[in-house]
């Protein structure tokens, strides 16, 4: 009887033949993985930590120099000579500066100095845009060295410059006087050749005009001038004189104007009386009288002789017009004919003023150069610039107090970061290799049940379901959310951003927790955006918060109508436009993916998950069981289920 009452082990077993040897507990200090990251994490950071501090510090000293001499100060800033600046620079870095310098350092110091090499490679030098300045800059790990290095430096640089300025104001000074000796030769020679060629061709003076030849030309063609209008104005008035001749006007001459004149006034005082005379008698009666009878032949008479006068004196002015007219056309040609002779001297003398003022052209070129070359060793002889510095030093050299680099600290952080980033590496890929190990063995589970007597003790056989079930959870979520991420805030603010008015409220719906057919008879859905919430019909019924940014969307889509295809185009479209990595698996599960972990991670029930976004097929579930476990519980009333993005 009491063997009857004793509980007895039932050992069952699924997918294998043999059970699993039991995994010892051991703390987190001791476990494997622990280990692991501590050793590499300890192995990185000695290995970087030495490279760093092993690293020696470098300082760092330049000085600013002005390669040309400073302008005074009446006068106007020098202009910038970039082609002297960078022959400059390569002086100062060049290896004849260097081994003087080095010398110079010897004789100084008793230390070591480097080579001539390594003083250039300690040396870098940066030409400041738009100035005659070079800065200067040597680095190195000994601070006290780099300002004596770089001041001695300058200092043979100075000796240097000055030494090639004596050298080349000495050439330049030779090289201008044998120029301005030839050229004084060239000057005179050139002289003497204008002076017989003047005296050849009967040159006077530099100017054309002047000459006799020119100025007879000139006086010719004057009196040519002179003539021809001469000609002209007596032509006219041989014309003129014809013209009144036979118009029958009187032309006399200026002489007999006056007498002409005078007859014409007593002939019309005589005709005056004799038609008074006419008026009182008759001619009979006239002709008796002798006083009477001479009027009448008194005007006659002095008719006769006016037109006699008119007639001779019409004679003398038309002769006088002709002789005039044939003087100055016979005056002309003359003038014509001895131009035309001169024609042959004028040129030949105008061929020889050319080639006197080719001459003269060339005299003047050589005095110009003459003069030129004069004040260039004017110039040389007063400036002498081996008595003043040509440069100038703007900022001396100084001991630097702090290294430029590295900087230990920040070294330090850098691969302390790295040396963690190794040491769970180093974990992934244990856990890694360790999958694929386990991979290669098939699972199996294998449980004891326990019978006894009473059976409130007993294990029910849905509990071992319950656990087979649990085994497969990883597969199964990994076969539904292939393709399918989180999106993070900004993913989704961006995204937002990137669709259009539609879009939005397609991507903001989804983050209400609407699915997307839900989404497609939302223009059938009542939602009263005045209220606080909104009924979702289905089942189960939910009820929603109407957020700020659905309200104001549905506001501005009054007439919403899409299908499924149109709604996952648009999120395609803008994910694509928002440049968003792997914008290709961005989709409509990914936004609503995204909404219920934010519930999730609140601590939501999946009873109550189900009342928010809806009904979920049972893998969907056991999906998100894994995640459920890792947050406290929490009532619905707790939860906020309005996305932090559609709040604002």
């Amino acid at each position: 009887m009491e063997s009857q009452n004793l509980p007895y082990i039932e050992v069952l077993t699924h997918g294998a033949t043999k059970p699993l040897a039991a995994e010892p507990i051991y703390p987190w200090y001791s476990s494997r993985r622990f280990r692991i990251f501590v050793t590499t994490f300890i192995l990185a950071a000695i290995i970087g930590l030495i490279y760093v501090f092993l690293q020696p510090a470098i300082y760092q000293s330049n000085v600013t120099l002005l390669t040309v001499a400073p302008s005074p100060i009446d006068q106007q800033t020098e202009e910038i000579n970039v082609q002297h600046v960078a022959i400059q620079g390569n002086v100062l870095t060049g290896q004849s500066l260097l081994t003087s310098t080095r010398e110079a350092l010897s004789s100084l110091e008793s230390d070591n100095i480097p080579d001539t090499i390594s003083l250039r490679n300690m040396l870098s030098l940066s030409l400041v845009a738009e100035t005659n300045l070079i800065k200067l800059v040597a680095e190195g790990e000994n601070p006290g060295f780099l300002a004596l290095f770089l001041n001695t430096l300058i200092d043979q640089y100075e000796t240097q410059r000055l030494q090639q300025i004596k050298k080349d104001t000495a050439e330049t000074t030779n090289a201008l006087q044998q120029q301005f000796e030839l050229l004084g030769e060239k000057v005179d020679q050139k002289r003497n050749q204008i002076d017989i060629f003047r005296n050849q061709h009967s040159i006077l003076s530099a100017g054309r005009d002047e000459n006799q030849v020119s100025a007879r030309l000139n006086g010719l063609t004057s009196a040519l001038n002179t003539a021809e209008e001469a000609e002209i104005n007596a032509k006219a008035k041989l014309a003129a004189v014809k013209q009144a001749i036979n118009s029958g006007l009187p032309v006399v001459p200026d002489a007999d104007k006056r007498s002409l004149a005078n007859l014409e006034e007593r002939a019309q005082e005589l005709s005056e009386q004799l038609t008074e005379l006419d008026r009182r008698y008759t001619r009979q009666y006239m002709a008796l009288q002798p006083n009477l009878r001479v009027v009448p032949e008194q005007l006659n008479k002095l008719k006769q002789e006016i037109l006699q006068q008119k007639i001779v004196g019409q004679n003398i002015v038309l002769s006088e017009a002709e002789q005039d007219y044939t003087a100055a056309q016979q005056a002309a040609i003359e003038l014509r004919r001895e131009i035309e002779q001169y024609k042959q001297v004028a040129t030949e003398f105008t061929r020889r003023f050319s080639e006197h003022e080719a001459l003269v052209e060339d005299l003047t070129q050589l005095e110009e150069s003459y003069r030129a070359i004069q004040s260039r060793l004017t110039q040389i002889a007063v400036i002498q610039r081996e008595k003043f510095p040509q440069f100038q030093v703007i900022e001396p050299a100084f001991k630097p107090n702090s290294p430029i680099r590295p900087d230990y600290y920040q070294n330090t952080g850098i691969v302390l970061a790295v040396s963690l980033l190794l040491g769970l590496l180093a974990i992934w890929l244990f856990e890694f290799l360790k999958s694929d190990s386990a991979a290669e063995n098939p699972a199996f589970a294998s449980w004891s049940r326990i019978r006894s007597n009473e059976p409130g003790l007993n294990i029910s056989q849905n509990t071992t379901d319950k656990l087979e079930n649990r085994n497969s959870r990883s597969i199964t979520q990994a076969i539904i959310q292939e393709g399918v991420r989180e999106l993070t805030f900004n993913e989704l603010q961006r995204l937002l951003e990137a669709s259009s008015s539609k879009g939005q409220l397609v991507i903001t719906a989804l983050l209400q927790g609407l699915s997307l057919s839900e989404i497609c008879n939302l223009s059938t859905t009542e939602i009263n955006t005045a209220d606080s919430h909104f009924d979702v019909p289905g089942s189960p019924n939910r009820q929603l918060p109407v957020s700020k940014k659905l309200a104001e969307l549905i506001n501005k889509n009054i007439d919403f109508d899409i299908t499924e295809s149109e709604a996952i185009s648009l999120i395609n479209c803008a994910a694509f436009d928002a440049q968003m990595t792997d914008s290709s698996c961005i989709s409509a599960e990914s936004v609503r993916y995204s909404y219920i972990n934010f519930l999730i991670r609140q601590g939501i029930t999946l009873v109550d998950l189900e009342n928010v976004i809806g009904a979920l097929p049972a893998q969907v579930v056991s999906e998100y069981m894994q995640l459920a476990d890792k947050t406290p519980r929490k009532n619905i009333t707790e939860i906020n289920l309005v996305y932090p993005l559609l709040a604002s």
